[in-house]
């Protein structure tokens, strides 16, 4: 529902490719803290992928990769979504 309602009903016509950035910056600012307290033993979780304590430091680094290129992926295709509708918006409009 929320996509959906971010691809037609949003007031921004289209988005710039900053919105990736700001997507991975969101997702650090929450995984930072989140691993070196996993990492001082004071936090377990909340999901496996973070428990770099019972975990080794290649299979921390696949998912730290993997989840970042994933939210980078489905950043992109949601600002490519919205310019694509937001362009043929324009085109039924005029």
């Amino acid at each position: 529902l929320s996509i959906f309602l971010f691809l037609f009903s949003e007031e921004k016509r289209s988005l710039p490719l900053s919105v990736i950035g700001k997507a991975l910056g969101v997702t650090l600012l929450y995984a930072i803290p989140l691993l070196i307290l996993n990492g001082m033993g004071l936090v377990s979780g909340p999901y496996s992928f973070l428990k770099i304590r019972e975990q080794s430091v290649g299979k921390t680094i696949f998912w730290i990769i993997t989840i970042l290129l994933g939210n980078a992926l489905l950043a992109l295709a949601l600002q490519k979504g919205k310019n694509l509708f937001s362009d043929n918006k324009k085109l039924l409009t005029r």
